[in-house]
């Protein structure tokens, strides 16, 4: 049976009817569903209108699900729930089985990420429009909500709480819920998980250290309560503006009305994923200079530069929570640009194996000599990109000092102490 639903752009640039969705879930409830997506008329006839993701380009055209092996289109696949939403959302469903499209309709409308909104083609309000909005205060309850779910305990309405407040497209494996702060601003908290990946304080170390080194990062704020680790980033696909009192009542209301509440304060946003237009599941990881050169190709010079010092950093941190889906590009002022660098862990293991290589060359390392030896591919010079290596490190040199504001015992820092290595030794 076909279902069709209205997908609106919702950004400062543009508020309107994008196209429709239609979902055909078949006959057998063993078939796998498929879609396809086009755009309005008058979308395409604006002059402001620009291409949802590139696998969705502003054409009279019928784009269809699994092209480049991927089951959902780019635009659509990065509105979906990260792992910990998949999580909450199979549980609501009692069953690890759900189709893709199953996990972009039960994402709440108010912490969709990028500027996408779904409804029903019959319906006058967004798809999970009721969002239960709260503030610091409340973190502490939500946490036992949340390890009341990991031990699988939890009630319908911890399960419900948690399913309206986290399951966002955006954050990876950490439990987490959305919030507004003091300031009225959509933000994440992340919860410590149950692995060295799920640290919140680390996290808080690595995005002030980043800061420190001129790399762009989200708002943050990093709170103990009692023994809970949480870290509060504002989302950075929100634009901030109005007062707080405004935004508490705009939440409260569920946004829920229809196109009048389209308030243009939402930033289009895509993952590396599907900027490269990646398969999902590929047999070949990219390197990051692929990434990097597609970058000076289609957005200049800069915005590979940029991702010179964020390569640069992740590894000097030791980050192997790398992967395509955590970098992404915002589009602002009829342009795309790299997204705050986001999801960084610092780890004393390994590399794993699956991690994005630097190169496609045979002798590859994920090194920082690698990298300085590709600084071509990011449009800089030898000198320049020595430079970047040279300040970032001496930034990273110092991480004792950036932990020692997030924890709170000296055997706790220096248990992350390989982890910065990298920085340590790093000589030319």
């Amino acid at each position: 049976m076909a279902e069709v639903y209205e997908i609106y752009v919702d950004s400062p640039q543009l508020v309107m009817k994008a196209g429709e969705l239609l979902v055909n879930r078949g006959q057998s409830p063993m078939a796998l569903p498929w879609f396809q997506f086009t755009y309005d008329q008058d979308y395409l006839a604006d002059a402001r209108a620009f291409a949802l993701s590139p696998d969705l380009p502003l054409l009279r055209d019928v784009f269809r699900d699994r092209a480049h092996d991927r089951e959902m289109l780019g635009a659509f696949a990065d509105a979906m729930p990260d792992k910990w939403g998949r999580r909450l959302i199979e549980r609501r469903y009692a069953q690890t089985q759900l189709h893709d499209v199953d996990y972009l309709l039960n994402v709440p409308d108010f912490t969709r990420q990028g500027a996408i909104r779904i409804r029903q083609a019959t319906s006058q309000e967004f798809l999970g429009a009721n969002f239960i909005y709260g503030g610091t205060d409340g973190l502490t309850a939500i946490h036992q909500s949340i390890q009341r779910f990991e031990s699988g305990t939890c009630s319908e309405a911890d399960l419900e709480q948690l399913l309206l407040t986290g399951s966002q497209s955006n954050g990876g494996q950490f439990p987490k819920t959305a919030l507004l702060d003091q300031d009225g601003d959509l933000c994440i908290a992340k919860f410590p998980g149950n692995s060295e990946l799920a640290s919140p304080h680390w996290e808080a170390v690595c995005l002030d250290m980043a800061r420190a080194a001129g790399i762009e990062v989200p708002q943050f704020e990093h709170h103990w309560l009692g023994d809970l680790s949480v870290l509060i980033e504002k989302r950075f696909d929100r634009i901030r503006s109005g007062t707080a009192a405004e935004k508490a009542a705009t939440a409260a209301a569920g946004t829920n009305q229809t196109g009048h509440d389209l308030s243009g304060n939402r930033l289009p946003y895509i993952s590396a994923e599907s900027f490269m237009q990646l398969p999902s599941n590929p047999t070949f990881i990219t390197p990051y200079a692929i990434f990097a050169r597609q970058l000076q190709r289609q957005l200049g010079s800069r915005q590979a530069q940029l991702l010179f010092a964020r390569v640069a950093f992740l590894l000097m941190v030791n980050n192997t929570d790398d992967h395509w889906k955590n970098h992404g590009l915002l589009f602002e002022d009829g342009q795309w640009h790299l997204a705050p660098l986001f999801d960084i862990n610092p780890t004393t293991r390994p590399d794993p194996y699956d991690l994005p290589q630097l190169t496609n060359h045979i002798e590859n390392k994920r090194s920082l000599a690698t990298l300085l030896d590709d600084s071509a591919s990011y449009a800089l010079s030898r000198k320049a990109a020595q430079q970047i290596l040279e300040d970032t490190a001496e930034v990273v040199r110092n991480w004792r000092n950036f932990a020692q504001k997030y924890l709170r015992t000296e055997a706790e820092i220096e248990q992350q102490a390989a982890s910065f290595q990298a920085a340590c030794k790093l000589t030319f």
